[in-house]
């Protein structure tokens, strides 16, 4: 598969640097959630990702394996805080309610949940950094240039066009096939 270069314009670091947030976002969730990351690439619009989803896999998990994980993936206040006592505190919150960690382990075993912590925080730093203040998350298209092709556009469009669009690979040869593409 050739690799598609960033468009050229006066935020290249910019663009290079979005590149490196959506792989290590995805090594990160890799760790997270049961899911197996086979292949991906990011082009300068998009990017595509096979990956095999096992929801079976949380249920071996540990109570605290669970929290942990879904404290990684989804810090909430732990961004701001991470002393060893807000980290227990959130730890025992989950742990200690049956029926959130009953709901924890179903979606780290989601595709949905997966792709939603993936996309969400990418969206949200872009539109920090391009300064886009309507208030709305996933405002911008992931590398929009203005007409004259030199920075970016503030706010002019969604940055994810949709949500995601996902394809089953029923057959080992369609997985080899994708990811030879």
């Amino acid at each position: 598969m050739e690799h598609l270069r960033f468009p050229r314009f006066a935020e290249e670091a910019s663009a290079e640097c979005r590149y490196a947030w959506i792989e290590a976002r995805i090594l990160e969730l890799a760790e997270c959630f049961a899911v197996s990351v086979y292949a991906y690439a990011v082009m300068n619009n998009h990017y595509h990702i096979i990956l095999h989803v096992d929801p079976a896999a949380v249920h071996d998990l540990s109570d605290e394996e669970v929290a942990s994980r879904w404290l990684t993936a989804f810090p909430g206040s732990l961004k701001h805080d991470s002393s060893d006592e807000a980290v227990e505190r959130m730890m025992l919150a989950i742990t200690g309610n049956p029926e959130r960690l009953a709901e924890l382990r179903k979606r780290l075993g989601s595709l949905s949940w997966f792709m939603k912590a993936l996309n969400e925080p990418i969206a949200r730093r872009a539109n920090r950094e391009d300064n886009c203040t309507h208030g709305r998350s996933f405002r911008r298209r992931f590398f929009r240039l203005r007409e004259n092709g030199t920075s970016c556009t503030p706010c002019a469009g969604k940055f994810w066009e949709s949500r995601f669009k996902c394809q089953a690979l029923l057959e080992e040869q369609a997985v080899l096939s994708c990811m030879a593409a």
